[in-house]
């Protein structure tokens, strides 16, 4: 559910709905978590559709910012730090040197790229409900467990537990937002992990990831 198109259902804001609906029937079932079943955090009505069978938001799921126009013959990979330090962190971490640091690389049938992902109720799906997980205020649901559903590229799915402070319900510096993954690209280092940009960039960027 991204830009409005004349021939699918939108909103009054001119949100609309995205590709999915054009290859799912009743795509909205398809995008509600069943244990939330695309419930808002605090109940406040915040859908941009009018959704048949409607609840308070459109999507459980986001689509990863950035991926868009991935090509299927992609060989990408994806990691994050699995000890991250406060802040936003590097735009680009070398994969050589003295002391490389070590990344976790995302699970992936020959390519590890991830296209939806279950977003934290409150930050920000409930705040911004864009359906799009960008930005370093975005972060990740831990509604099971702790632990989140990723859709992959390649068809699969995991259950992924992320990095997070110890407060599911605040924002800390630690809790695992958009901002912590990173694409293999190439840098001012030559090649190494992209941070992915807090802002959107060009359809198609995935497909040549540069610092």
């Amino acid at each position: 559910m991204a830009a409005a198109d004349s021939g699918r259902r939108s909103g009054p804001d001119g949100a609309g709905e995205g590709t999915v609906f054009e290859y799912l029937g009743n795509a909205y079932e398809s995008l509600a978590c069943p244990k939330n079943m695309r419930r808002s955090a605090d109940g406040s009505n915040q859908t941009r559709l009018g959704l048949p069978g409607s609840q308070t938001l459109d999507s459980d799921y986001s689509i990863v910012g950035n991926c868009g126009g991935a090509s299927l013959a992609g060989d990408f990979l994806t990691s994050f730090d699995p000890s991250p330090m406060p802040g936003s962190g590097p735009t680009f971490i070398a994969m050589s040197g003295a002391s490389p640091r070590r990344m976790t690389v995302l699970p992936g049938a020959g390519s590890s790229l991830p296209v939806f992902v279950e977003e934290h109720e409150r930050w920000e799906n409930t705040i911004t409900p864009d359906a799009r997980f960008l930005g370093d205020s975005d972060q990740l649901s831990q509604r099971h467990g702790g632990a989140c559903n990723v859709a992959m590229m390649d068809g699969t799915a995991y259950t992924f537990k992320p990095p997070a402070g110890p407060r599911p319900d605040e924002q800390e510096d630690t809790d695992f937002v958009a901002t912590r993954f990173y694409f293999r690209g190439f840098g001012q280092g030559g090649q190494g992990w992209v941070q992915n940009p807090m802002l959107r960039q060009g359809y198609g960027w995935i497909d040549n990831v540069r610092q």
